[in-house]
Order: C-alpha cells, then sequence, then structure tokens
C-alpha cells in the first residue's frame, strides 16, 4: 500500500479565516450554496460590541454547545458556539440535551481553548464533568463583538477582559 502525501490547497493560507472580508470568496460559497439547494446564510444586519456576562448553557441534538452570554448595556442575548460530543463514551448512550446538558469533549477541541484563555485551568475534576463548572463563566466579565443574524445575535470574538 503506498501512501500519498496531500498535500494543501493552493488557494487558501493555513487560516480558514484569511478569506472571511474577500468579496470574491464570499460571492463564490453563497453561489455554490445556492446552486446546490443548500440554504444560503443571511448577511449579518448589525453588530453589537461592549461587555458581555455568561448566562447558561444548552446543548443540541446534532452536538453543538451553545453559551448565552448577555450584553451589559442593551440585556441582547448573544450565543457562542461549540461543537462537541453529547455521547457517553463509555456506553454509547447519548446525553440529555438541552438547558444544563451534559457533553464531552477531545482534546484540541476550540472549547477546551476557549476554557484555557477564560479559566486558565483545568476543569477540577475532569473534562468529562466540565458541564458542571461552566458556573465558574459567570465571575468572569467579558469584552465581544456579536453579529446580529436574522433571528439571533452570533458572539464571534469575545475574550476576557
Amino acid at each position: 500500500m503506498i501512501l500519498k502525501a496531500i498535500s494543501p490547497r493552493d488557494d487558501r493560507g493555513n487560516d480558514p479565516n484569511d478569506f472571511r472580508d474577500d468579496p470574491e470568496y464570499l460571492s463564490r460559497i453563497l453561489e455554490s450554496a445556492a446552486a446546490n439547494g443548500r440554504p444560503v446564510p443571511a448577511p449579518a444586519t448589525e453588530t453589537l460590541s461592549g461587555a458581555f456576562r455568561y448566562v447558561e448553557h444548552r446543548t443540541t441534538t446534532r452536538g453543538r454547545l451553545v453559551l448565552d452570554f448577555v450584553h451589559a448595556e442593551t440585556g441582547q442575548i448573544a450565543s457562542m458556539f461549540f461543537n462537541v460530543n453529547i455521547e457517553n463514551p463509555r456506553t454509547g448512550t447519548k446525553y440529555r440535551v438541552g438547558r444544563s446538558g451534559q457533553f464531552t469533549t477531545r482534546p484540541g477541541h476550540k472549547f477546551r481553548t476557549f476554557w484555557g484563555q477564560v479559566i486558565g485551568e483545568q476543569p477540577r475534576r475532569s473534562w468529562s464533568r466540565i458541564h458542571t463548572e461552566l458556573h465558574r463563566l459567570r465571575s468572569v466579565e467579558f469584552i465581544g463583538l456579536a453579529v446580529g443574524r436574522e433571528t439571533y445575535w452570533n458572539l464571534e470574538s469575545i475574550r476576557k477582559s
């Protein structure tokens, strides 16, 4: 068996977000989505920046963790999304989803990076019990930028203040 090295695409840099502001790249993506019958994402309507506080979390059946933050001045709820695993690794059964749902993450997941930047330490027990420690985010004040979509505010950039 011969293994073939996969070379990176020439038209993109190492960071997939490099072309986020390139109008040609975005128009190609939107045209491709429309041609294949996929829903075209709604353009950003407005932005909201300033101080945010963590409110609660929920999980979805598609394996997403949604962290809700409230804007300090306007009271608008903005959400931040992470891909997580909602299956118990030992038994294979799915965890309960919804408000305060349980989830697990693997090393290298963006949620672990986010947790390390904000809290600065590993969870007290283990990563499989991280959902019980999310209340620690309530003591942290965040500065961020939320982009208004059709039905929700997407918190795209956030950092600890």
